[in-house]
């Protein structure tokens, strides 16, 4: 290319000097590719569900079967599955030969999840007046956000690797440190909150 434009090859140290100063994120997509790329710092920005029912997800997806319809053609259905967030259990499911949720269904699913939301609250708030916890377990922990830190520090980290190890999802890893290992305040205040713990008890 220097040559074609006239120019003097740059020498092995000039490369390397350059390419010592990119962004990790761009030698990773040059030397992995868009795949890891996107695992390590293809960064997507999502609410996330602090209680049960806050939010639903849909999944419409084509079935790899077939089945007949009401007039004997064999064609292949729809399967319909609504999730909630915070627990990952499944709300509700459809399976029809529509390609696209209607409106009625759509209706449906939003009026069902305001129900569950309201028989939720209630069932909270007398468990809370019996003197019990409600909620799942916190999942990031002091030991797994050291080892998180100490893991994203190193370019070799696969994220889907590390929050499978770890038990925890991307959101909840990104949300404690970010794509360097530094500590985000949610991760701050969990460390700081630990050590609190520990000098009152000692």
């Amino acid at each position: 290319m220097a040559k074609k434009l006239g120019q003097e090859p740059p020498s092995y140290k000039v490369v390397h000097a350059v390419i010592g100063v990119l962004e990790p994120a761009l030698v990773t997509l040059a030397h992995e590719g868009s795949k890891a790329f996107s695992e390590s710092f293809d960064l997507v920005h999502r609410r996330e569900a602090d209680a049960p029912n806050a939010i639903w997800q849909g999944d419409h997806t084509e079935l790899d079967i077939l089945v007949k319809d009401t007039d004997g053609t064999a064609r292949r259905p729809w399967l319909t599955i609504i999730i909630d967030d915070y627990s990952r259990a499944v709300a509700a499911y459809l399976l029809s030969f529509s390609s696209v949720p209607s409106a009625i269904q759509t209706a449906l699913a939003e009026f069902e999840r305001e129900l569950i939301v309201e028989r939720t609250k209630a069932g909270m708030a007398a468990a809370r007046a019996r003197g019990r916890n409600c909620g799942r377990p916190y999942t990031m922990t002091a030991a797994k956000l050291r080892l998180a830190k100490a893991s994203m520090a190193s370019r070799d980290t696969k994220v889907s690797v590390l929050c499978s190890v770890l038990g925890i999802t991307r959101q909840t890893l990104y949300r404690h440190v970010d794509p360097k290992g530094n500590l985000r305040p949610d991760g701050q205040k969990l460390l700081c909150g630990q050590k609190q713990a520990a000098s009152e008890t000692g």
